[in-house]
């Protein structure tokens, strides 16, 4: 159960039922491949079994999802930014800059109001970020994480 393994009350059992939700999102996924359910859902589940990123199991879930809502003119905006949005904190944990910089700016595109895109925007584009994210400041760089991490909790 998806609640069940988010539930903090659960805390021992989580990475069971986490396995659990990812094999039964799995199964959406393989039976209806055209909609982006399975995918969606099996991207927030590994998204909890990794909530630092480091390991990017979202990440395929995610990318798949992205490809079939995109397909779609009346997507969800809100699924739309956020798959774009752990797309986007994804490339930034691993520094990949140029890449990150290209899904925040989709979500720029569809919500120019976007708080989180635009302050991860702000930081990438500043012209201190390479400067400092390359040694000078760890701060810096923990900052400019921080802000990111705001997507895992909305």
């Amino acid at each position: 159960n998806y609640y069940a393994a988010t539930d903090s009350a659960y805390q021992d059992k989580q990475p069971l039922y986490q396995a659990e939700a990812d094999t039964i999102f799995a199964q959406v996924a393989a039976k209806v491949p055209d909609n982006i359910l399975g995918n969606f859902w099996r991207a927030r589940v590994n998204s909890l079994r990794d909530p630092e990123t480091t390991q990017g199991l979202a990440k395929p879930y995610y990318e798949a999802a992205l490809s079939i809502l995109e397909q779609k003119p009346d997507a969800t905006k809100s699924v739309l930014v956020e798959c774009n949005s752990y797309l986007g904190y994804y490339y930034f944990v691993k520094e990949d800059y140029n890449q990150s910089k290209q899904y925040w700016n989709k979500n720029i595109g569809i919500d120019p109001e976007n708080e989180t895109a635009t302050k991860a925007l702000g930081e990438l584009n500043s012209p201190s970020f390479f400067h400092l994210s390359f040694g000078l400041s760890g701060q810096y760089l923990v900052a400019a994480r921080l802000i990111c991490l705001e997507i895992n909790e909305s």
